[in-house]
C-alpha cells in the first residue's frame, strides 16, 4: 500500500516536471504543445497545490518553535508538562495538539493522492467524478471558514486555491458531460 502511495506522489512530481507534454483531445494534436483545461488536467493541478500544502504544513508544523516571548513558552511547557487520562490513555494537550497537526497534514497528502487518482478517472468519463469534486468543494469552503475563524492567514491560502480548483473543475466537468 505504501509502494502505491510512493508510486502516485512519484507520478505528480512526473507530472510537473514534463513540461512539453501533449494532450490529445478528440483524436486530434493542439497547436503550439498548449495543454487544454480539461476536468483531468484541473485535478492534476489541484493534486500537486495539496501535496504542496502537505510539503508546507508537514515542514512548517514539526520545525516550529515558540517565538511570541516567555508566555507562549510556558504554555507550550504546560501542555507538555501535565498528563491526563483520555479515553483510557495517558496524554498530554502538546501530545493531542502534536497529533493533529501531523494528522492535518496527513490528509493534505491523501486529498493530493485522491485528487490525482480521481483525474485518472475524469480522463476517460469526467461526470463520474463530480459527487466527489463536490464534496471535497463544500468540505475545502468548510475548512477555510474554520481556518478563518481559528487560524490564520497562510493556511487559508492553499485552501481557498483548491477550492477555487474545485469550483472550476466542477464546471469543466460539468461541460464535458454535457457534450
Amino acid at each position: 500500500m505504501v509502494s502505491h502511495w510512493l508510486d502516485n506522489i512519484k507520478c505528480m512530481v512526473d507530472f510537473l516536471k514534463s513540461t512539453q507534454q501533449r494532450r490529445e483531445v478528440s483524436d486530434r494534436r493542439l497547436p503550439q504543445e498548449r495543454v487544454p483545461m480539461t476536468t483531468s488536467t484541473l485535478l492534476r493541478i489541484t493534486a500537486v497545490v495539496a501535496l504542496l500544502q502537505f510539503f508546507g504544513h508537514a515542514a512548517l508544523f514539526v520545525r516550529a518553535k515558540p517565538t511570541h516571548g516567555d508566555a507562549e513558552v510556558t504554555v507550550v511547557a504546560a501542555m507538555k508538562a501535565h498528563r491526563f487520562n483520555f479515553g483510557g490513555s495517558m496524554r498530554s494537550y502538546w501530545e493531542m495538539y502534536f497529533g493533529y497537526g501531523l494528522e492535518a497534514a496527513f490528509i493534505c497528502l491523501v486529498e493530493a493522492i485522491l485528487f490525482w487518482q480521481l483525474a485518472i478517472i475524469a480522463g476517460t468519463t469526467p461526470a463520474m467524478v463530480r459527487p466527489i469534486i463536490a464534496l471535497f468543494l463544500v468540505a475545502n469552503v468548510a475548512h477555510a471558514i474554520l481556518v478563518t475563524r481559528y487560524f490564520f492567514l497562510v493556511p487559508l491560502v492553499p485552501d481557498i486555491l483548491i477550492a477555487l480548483l474545485l469550483a472550476w473543475t466542477l464546471v469543466m466537468s460539468g461541460r464535458s458531460a454535457g457534450r
